[in-house]
């Protein structure tokens, strides 16, 4: 990190200045990492958001959609929409953590956000995320995770200015926002998994850490952890799939404390595919969500609690299985998504367009040691 990076993060997180009058702490309620879609990041769209008015001399982003082939779907009595009938084998995509294995992952997490009058804002989160796999000592049929992040990247950006913290590199871990992320990892969480391999409890553990100087700044890495325990398993069928088959995930659920989103997701089974010389299995999914939820107003407008609105009408994205290994192999996803955020008294509300693309890459499986 540069001096004048240093100096901006000091003068940013200490004045408040990276927190907006549009945001207060119940932005933190805003999308919970136990929502679909699969790997959602609320921390990074807090934190996106805090900087709206944070920085100046801001440019334009780039918030075209990546090039990602969605799936191939059908609809009836549509010309041009026909797919062809489900066909091969059938095969098991069910990932599973072994005990007595380690796996590893790398979480990269990147938000683009436009701000009316405002220009861009940049977000980006990388973690490298390690998964011990035991047997649960309670008796339960079922699988206990020792989950800790071992490396912490975050870039916060907004037109040519930007902060900078890398866990690696010894000065990031001295500045304030350093001193403040550092806690992600000296703390782990153990996660309990029953015989469906969905999550049923996690706690957190570890040494405890200094108090914050940044207090109302969302951390990375702990909730993450949860985020992709809960996410590996989600959507995937429980009986056996042949080429073309497709499935869907909708319904109702609770966004953080005070809010609800609605959701639907469909996936198609494409079939093997080659990645990186090797073969596994492709799942294709698409979908939409929207909402809405309760958040306190900033101390201009007496803290009156709000409804923020959210709409995604585009979420697109692939998974690769890999059926050796019984485990996800990658797993990456476009969201396009528009938030309403309210105004002040008298001001009209602001549309502002979200795109996040989040990509889970399976580095290694191997023994565990201790």
């Amino acid at each position: 990190m540069t001096a004048g990076e240093g100096n901006l993060s000091k003068r940013y997180c200490l004045k408040s200045g990276l927190f907006g009058k549009f945001v207060d702490r119940g932005w933190n309620l805003w999308l919970s990492h136990r929502v679909y879609p699969r790997s959602f990041s609320s921390s990074l769209v807090v934190i996106v958001v805090m900087m709206m008015t944070g920085f100046s001399d801001a440019q334009e982003i780039d918030l075209s959609i990546p090039d990602i082939e969605g799936p191939d779907l059908s609809v009836p009595g549509i010309p041009g929409t026909e797919r062809s009938a489900p066909s091969g084998p059938r095969v098991d995509i069910q990932p599973v953590f072994q005990p007595g294995s380690t796996y590893r992952f790398i979480q990269r997490t990147e938000v683009q956000m436009q701000i009316p009058g405002q220009g861009g804002r940049e977000a980006m989160v990388e973690q490298q995320a390690r998964f011990d796999a035991g047997i649960r000592k309670d008796g339960k049929a079922g699988i206990s995770l020792k989950a800790r992040t071992e490396r912490l990247k975050v870039v916060l950006k907004a037109g040519r200015q930007s902060i900078n913290y890398d866990s690696l590199v010894a000065e990031d871990r001295q500045t304030v926002l350093g001193q403040h992320l550092n806690a992600s990892l000296i703390r782990w969480v153990n996660i309990k998994l029953n015989k469906d391999h969905r999550v049923v409890a996690a706690e957190e553990d570890g040494r405890e850490a200094k108090v914050s100087p940044l207090p109302e700044f969302p951390r990375f890495g702990l909730d993450e952890l949860q985020q992709i325990a809960v996410m590996i398993p989600q959507g995937m069928p429980k009986d056996g799939v042949r080429q073309g088959d497709v499935w869907e995930l909708k319904g109702r659920r609770r966004v953080g404390e005070a809010g609800l989103m609605d959701f639907d997701i469909t996936y198609r089974y494409r079939g093997e595919v080659s990645y990186e010389q090797n073969r596994y299995l492709q799942i294709d999914l698409s979908g939409q969500v929207a909402g809405e939820i309760a958040v306190s107003g900033s101390e201009e407008s007496g803290g009156a609690v709000k409804k923020i609105e959210f709409q995604s009408p585009s979420i697109v994205g692939r998974i690769l299985y890999d059926p050796l290994e019984r485990m996800i192999r990658l797993s990456e996803q476009t969201i396009s998504l528009t938030i309403e955020v309210p105004g002040e008294p008298g001001q009209d509300p602001l549309l502002v367009p979200i795109q996040q693309r989040a990509i889970l890459d399976l580095m290694h499986i191997v023994a565990t040691t201790r």
